[in-house]
């Protein structure tokens, strides 16, 4: 009889075994508590965005770093990033632990019913967009990145190849910048409209079926070695459009997406961001100082750049216009003009100008 006992044990023991992993991943574990609330935020042109980390995969391979401590060191990292792409701005971690400070970590918790979870604590927080980072451990390690509308439920998503257990845990941390580029191309449409709507005060709206748009996490062309040929091209810094304050996000979206299509053309050598800032910051100059030629002149020349180009987002009638001109540092001459329009409501169709909005900056070079 003691032996069937233990032999039942053995049995039960065995089953539990086989079974915590997927009571984890098919979202048995426990219930979702009720999500805590925040005061609504200062308002502000950026585009909100909560960070969170989760885990799939099984449970008793464990991680050096709970969720809650991969946050705290990743968190700072995130703000640099967002912070420097002037379109958005992190959700402070205490709003987002009285938000959902309660619910599980395990990814499925987050993921099920379309991101039902992920949209809820993003509304609660105010915010505009998730980034969650899933790591998964196994009979193999990876993590995937996913940024998520909170309002229309479309996904961008860069997943990794499997990695070492020792690399997930230093990915984001080694690659913030890299897979921020990458999900910010990815779903630069969506951050404009979501950008338009929110200056305009208008609900987002869907139509169809929230999109999914997934890529590996390889690196981005402009991050790749250039040609030696290169090295005879002009130099270009683009400046971020002048706008009123409900458009300036937009107009620093259409910027970022002029420079890649500058880029692609293959005649100038871009100035990146992370050094535009650099020089606005030594020079105590702000965005805003670039509206005057004279003083974007002398930042240009202060990056070492020989061509400049700045311009304006504005409405007109019904309209939105998007002006730019090209200018020669040296002789400070407007060597080309280009513009772009689109009706008002439908702004984000500046993106599909942004190719010819390049090739008659370009001309003559």
């Amino acid at each position: 009889m003691r032996a069937v006992v233990m032999k039942r044990k053995r049995l039960a023991t065995l089953l539990c075994s086989l079974l915590l992993p997927a009571l984890v991943i098919t979202g048995c574990a426990r219930p979702t508590e009720r999500l805590g609330s925040i005061p609504a935020p200062p308002e502000s042109g950026r585009l909100r965005v909560y960070f969170k980390v989760i885990s799939s995969g099984d449970p008793r391979f464990g991680w050096k770093q709970t969720e809650a401590q991969a946050e705290t060191k990743l968190a700072p990292i995130i703000a640099r990033v967002l912070d420097s792409s002037k379109v958005c701005e992190l959700v402070d971690g205490a709003d987002l632990a009285t938000v959902a400070g309660g619910q599980p970590e395990a990814a499925n918790y987050w993921l099920r019913d379309d991101r039902r979870l992920a949209r809820e604590v993003g509304r609660a927080l105010h915010a505009d967009y998730g980034i969650l980072m899933e790591r998964h451990l196994g009979s193999f390690t990876a993590v995937r990145y996913l940024l998520i509308n909170v309002h229309t439920g479309a996904v961008f998503e860069v997943s990794s190849l499997a990695l070492p257990a020792v690399q997930v845990e230093n990915f984001f941390r080694k690659n913030a910048v890299a897979t921020w580029k990458k999900l910010y191309r990815m779903a630069r449409k969506d951050l404009l409209r979501a950008a338009l709507d929110k200056g305009a005060g208008r609900l987002p709206t869907t139509a169809g079926a929230p999109v999914h748009v997934v890529e590996s996490a390889e690196p981005e062309p402009e991050a790749l070695a250039l040609p030696v040929a290169a090295a005879n091209l002009p130099t270009l810094a683009v400046y971020d459009f002048a706008a009123v304050e409900p458009l300036r996000t937009a107009a620093v979206i259409l910027a970022d997406a002029l420079r890649e299509e500058l880029l692609r053309h293959g005649k100038v050598l871009l100035v990146n961001r992370e050094n535009l800032n650099q020089v606005l910051q030594e020079l105590a100059v702000g965005q805003l100082g670039l509206n005057d030629e004279s003083r974007a002149v002398e930042v240009g020349k202060a990056l070492a750049a020989g061509q400049i180009v700045a311009g304006h987002l504005g409405a007109l009638g019904e309209s939105a216009v998007l002006t730019a001109k090209r200018i020669e540092v040296e002789s400070q001459k407007t060597a080309a003009l280009a513009s772009a329009r689109a009706a008002q409501g439908k702004e984000d169709r500046l993106l599909e100008g942004m190719e010819d909005l390049a090739r008659e900056l370009v001309k003559g070079l």
